[in-house]
């Protein structure tokens, strides 16, 4: 497996990644083969991520666009010396983000049973609280940057919910619930009439936020079609460092897990970053940098989180869920295709028809100067009258030496007037493809006769 990238000439190149050239280490030996559980979930994961590869292949492509790369070593562009580039998909994207998000999405809490109708409503109003005074434009960074994911793939918000404990100084001791009449503590006890211990740690702070996930770290099941709500799991990749999955106590097992990924992998994966970008990635992080893989995989079968790392044969991580954390926004739907149609991809055909149409014209400025010719007989012995032709003031006059041969201006090339009807009707077929009416982009509106009205 390899990744295309670009040198610094602009060619493209084929690069294996960096951990795929390493030599597989022996496994330790307390870890066992893996199970038929883990096996399943590789399988899975494998294919989720052949169908990502293969629905986001143009991915980069239609980045660039909006970007402003856009002559790309495509078999349909001409071959042009001017490259000339007219973003009309830059100039959509930012006229529509503002329409599509100008405000914070208002949290919505329903109740189970209709005796928790009070509790939800008052947690509904905490998190309205919470979501304007706490997010507030970190919200909005994340929500504008998923519309704009939702322009060349798909758009995800992940909630996160993060508690912060510290060491309880309590430690075993007897809870207490109060104190009775005799000023004597009272202390809590079980079910069965124990008394309750303190825990080891107590929660000190949570933090509750939304952040934005990259379509080029989401798997999705593989039966899954159009709606996320029919998916049986959906995972999530995500690269830490090794020292921080040691040290957290998220995260078990941890003794035996070695890195499995370099930070040049990721450049090569999300952007045509060229050999010297990669190199110099190299060389800020160093060999110390030891990062690690992982899938978090949310089983919605069996409402259980699953972590599992691309390179061990065991969970890091499994625990209870109630709910997803992902939230996705798709503007085209395919049938029985959970990945929608790309704005941009359908805009890509008539950008690049535009961008030739307009290349082609300055191409033709080029040819289109005045040039004139002459005899050896014109100014012959004369010299520094042709310097005094070339003079751009007008009225200049200038001697020759045959009048027979004077000098003669070449014609002018004469352009197709097709060029230029078709990037009229090209521009005008853009705007009906993205959907855009005189108003929206700012035009002053065609005043219609009486008849057309």
């Amino acid at each position: 497996m390899s990744q295309i990238v670009s040198d610094e000439s602009g060619e493209i190149i084929e690069q294996p990644f960096a951990s795929e050239t390493y030599e597989k280490l022996p496994e330790p030996e307390a870890i066992t083969p893996a199970s038929e559980e883990i096996k399943k979930w590789r399988a899975r994961i494998e294919v989720a991520r052949k169908i990502r590869e293969e629905k986001l292949k143009d991915l980069n492509v239609l980045i660039d666009l909006y970007e402003g790369r856009q002559w790309h070593n495509d078999a349909n562009m001409p071959v042009l010396k001017d490259r000339t580039t007219v973003n009309l998909i830059f100039a959509n994207i930012k006229k529509e983000l503002p329409n599509l998000y100008f405000k914070n999405p208002t949290p919505i809490v329903n109740p189970r049973r209709g005796e928790f109708e009070l509790n939800a409503f008052a947690m509904q109003e905490l998190l309205k609280y919470y979501t304007k005074f706490n997010l507030g434009t970190k919200l909005k960074r994340h929500v504008r940057l998923c519309i704009l994911d939702a322009k060349f793939a798909f758009g995800c918000l992940k909630v996160l919910y993060t508690p912060r404990f510290s060491v309880n100084p309590n430690k075993d001791q007897p809870v207490l619930a109060g104190i009775d009449e005799f000023n004597e503590p009272i202390f809590a006890f079980d079910e069965a009439g124990r008394v309750l211990s303190e825990p080891d740690e107590i929660l000190t702070s949570e933090l509750y936020y939304i952040e934005r996930a990259s379509p080029r770290d989401i798997l999705i099941d593989s039966e899954c079609k159009n709606f996320i709500e029919r998916a049986k799991w959906v995972g999530h990749e995500i690269v830490k460092p090794l020292e921080y999955l040691k040290k957290s106590g998220l995260y078990k097992n941890t003794n035996t897990l070695t890195r499995n990924i370099e930070l040049s992998d990721l450049f090569k994966k999300t952007l045509n970053k060229t050999t010297t970008e990669i190199q110099a990635s190299k060389e800020l992080v160093g060999e110390d940098m030891q990062l690690v893989r992982f899938v978090e995989i949310y089983n919605f079968e069996n409402d259980e989180l699953l972590v599992l790392p691309d390179n061990t044969n065991y969970f890091i991580r499994e625990e209870k869920i109630y709910m997803t954390p992902f939230s996705f926004l798709k503007f085209n739907e395919s049938p029985d295709n959970f990945y929608p149609i790309p704005d941009a991809r359908i805009e890509k055909p008539l950008q690049q028809e535009i961008n030739i149409g307009r290349s082609m014209m300055i191409t033709h400025a080029r040819r289109s100067t005045r040039k004139y010719y002459y005899s050896e007989e014109t100014f012959r012995g004369l010299d520094e009258e042709i310097e005094k032709a070339k003079d751009p003031e007008d009225m200049v006059f200038f001697k020759i030496a045959d009048y027979n041969f004077p000098p003669m201006p070449l014609s002018l090339a004469t352009q197709d007037p097709s060029v230029f009807q078709n990037l009229y009707q090209s521009r005008i077929d853009y705007n009906e493809v993205v959907g855009s009416t005189e108003m929206s982009r700012g035009d002053v509106e065609r005043r219609k006769t009486k008849g057309e009205a």
